[in-house]
């Protein structure tokens, strides 16, 4: 069953459009992972110093194992342009919900 892993970022003063940057190497950088099914970065359209990376993962090991692959300096770099502490946690999908298909998709 996969897992979800949500991560929550509040940038720095100022640090927000740094922050966006460097977050999206490091989703680009866990595209190439084991047992990676999705990942997006997202952000704010309120606030634009909130960022959120969501994944989608085969495992929660295979989540934890991609992270060991990111440097200390990566990691590091990150925290400097945080207000506070990253927040972080597993999800399991309790239900979902997909749009029916419009009249002329099931025509095709």
């Amino acid at each position: 069953m996969n897992i979800t892993r949500i991560n929550q970022f509040h940038a720095a003063d100022g640090k927000a459009l740094q922050l966006l940057g460097l977050l999206k190497t490091l989703v680009d950088e866990i595209g190439g992972c084991q047992g990676l099914v999705h990942a997006e970065l997202l952000q704010s359209a309120e606030h634009p110093r909130d960022l959120v990376i969501t994944e989608v993962w085969d495992g929660i090991k295979s989540h934890q194992d991609a992270v060991k692959s990111i440097s200390s300096e990566r990691i590091k770099e990150v925290v400097a342009l945080l207000d506070h502490p990253p927040k972080g946690s597993y999800f399991t999908v309790a239900r979902s919900a997909h749009p029916a298909p419009s009249s002329f998709e099931s025509l095709i």
